[in-house]
């Protein structure tokens, strides 16, 4: 009788590792951060950058993306990156736990000094306070198609 109780606790224990086992041992993708589309996500100390990229239709060119806010407390950061014509940066503040976008959602994006091709990229920094980090921002225009009506409205009021 003691036997069958310890080969039915043993059985029952090799089903349960036989079947989780895999989750032990591999790193589940699901878990890993990534960046859903084709924009380039990073962070700083309090600020976190989602999806920023920018969009050419050939003679004007913007930078979007959104900015979130990660502390309780007011961050100042500025956004810079190079167009044909040099650096374009701007400043900006977010209360606590604000997210701002850039390009979309009524807000208009972050206008480059000159036209950028397509298929390249470009590097954006952000600063806030003494920590400066680089991110390296496609440069995209309408030929994918969930861009088309963003490329198509570039310079105009947004």
């Amino acid at each position: 009788m003691f036997n069958r109780k310890i080969a039915a606790v043993a059985l029952a224990a090799s089903v349960l590792l036989g079947t989780s086992a895999c989750s032990i041992t591999n790193d589940i993708p699901t878990l890993q951060q990534y960046s859903p589309s084709e924009g380039v996500d990073g962070d700083t100390k309090s600020v976190a950058l989602r999806n920023f990229l920018v969009l050419t239709n050939g003679t004007s060119a913007e930078l979007i993306g959104s900015a979130i806010n990660t502390t309780n407390k007011n961050v100042n950061f500025s956004l810079s990156y190079e167009g044909t014509n040099g650096s374009e940066t701007a400043n900006y503040s977010l209360k606590p736990q604000q997210k701002l976008d850039f390009g979309y959602n009524g807000n208009a994006g972050l206008a480059a000094a000159g036209n950028l091709t397509p298929g390249q990229n470009t590097i954006l920094k952000v600063t806030e306070g003494s920590q400066t980090i680089s991110l390296n921002a496609q440069i995209l225009d309408g030929t994918l198609s969930q861009y088309t009506d963003l490329v198509n409205s570039l310079g105009a009021a947004k």
